[in-house]
């Protein structure tokens, strides 16, 4: 190997050792190009005689082979886009090297075609449309605009609060086995597997028939799945069993149902009675009313 450095960096001419020390790279000295320089080789934007130089040396160290295909691993997997913004910082860093008269002939010579090339292929595969039938439109950016919901009763996940409060009546039920078996139902519910949650929920509405908690959120969970009729009968039987903020979210809940099923005549009664009274609910309820009012007035023969 002694003497190979010399003669790998021996073709190159004076502004391209300049541009190999601008890199911290002695051309005299033993040692692997900067993976940098291995890089910019890789995406084909350096000058013809430095490219070849780091090309020999490559084939001639395993060390750095292993660096170039780990690089262009690493660069597959990158969007197409970030591909050619790589590419670009890569062509601008080298292209700034020679801004003296004494390089414009030699940077003049940086292989831009294969560049123009990549950008072509990209454009090309991501961009133009796949039939050539169909008439290519320029695509215009809008701004990211949030849109209001058409409606307040938008379904929502309600929350749990852990420790559930319970609301039982009996002394003969099994305290701890229904708080084992309502968290581990509400597991699959946080987690947004609603099938797996009402799987776990239908056998404790079963067990448990006095706790408002499980067809609350048997209820719920089944609105989630599109199965609203059997969402409101839960629901009415959490109303029935509820105190405190379970009963207003029992009622809320029910009202969505009611729409969804095709009646919201009957989401009145319960809208109102959040409407009525202070608390969570009451300025959405009260909404709700009135959305329904001028639903109806839309909708009413003239």
């Amino acid at each position: 190997m002694t003497g190979e450095p010399e003669q790998r960096w021996s073709d190159l001419e004076p502004y391209e050792m300049d541009f190999l020390e601008e890199l911290g790279v002695s051309p005299g000295s033993v040692g692997c190009p900067p993976p940098e320089l291995v890089r910019a080789c890789n995406a084909d934007v350096l000058p013809k005689n430095l490219k070849g130089s780091v090309q020999r040396h490559v084939e001639g160290c395993r060390v750095c082979q292993n660096l170039a295909r780990d690089l262009g691993e690493v660069d597959a997997g990158l969007s197409s886009e970030e591909q050619l913004r790589i590419r670009g910082h890569i062509f601008d860093k080298v292209h700034r090297r020679g801004r003296s008269p004494s390089r414009r002939l030699f940077w003049a010579l940086i292989p831009a075609l294969a560049v123009a090339v990549v950008i072509t292929l990209v454009i090309w595969t991501h961009f133009l449309p796949k039939n050539p039938d169909r008439k290519i439109v320029s695509a215009i950016s809008t701004p990211n605009v949030a849109v209001a919901p058409a409606t307040i009763f938008v379904l929502e996940k309600a929350q749990v609060e852990m420790p559930v409060p319970l609301v039982m009546r009996g002394a003969s039920e099994n305290r701890q086995a229904y708080i084992a078996g309502l968290v581990r139902a509400l597991d699959r519910y946080q987690a947004g597997d609603y099938t797996e949650a009402i799987k776990r929920l239908e056998p404790l509405a079963q067990k448990y028939p006095r706790a408002a908690e499980v067809p609350f959120y048997l209820g719920v969970s089944l609105l989630f799945e599109g199965r609203d009729s059997e969402a409101a009968k839960n629901l009415e039987r959490a109303e029935t069993l509820a105190t405190g903020w379970l009963a207003g979210a029992s009622r809320w809940y029910l009202a969505i149902a009611d729409i969804r099923s095709g009646r919201p005549e009957e989401a009145v009664v319960p809208l109102q009675g959040l409407c009525d009274a202070p608390g969570e609910y009451h300025a959405r309820a009260c909404a709700g009313l009135k959305e329904l009012s001028s639903s109806n007035r839309s909708t009413a023969p003239r």
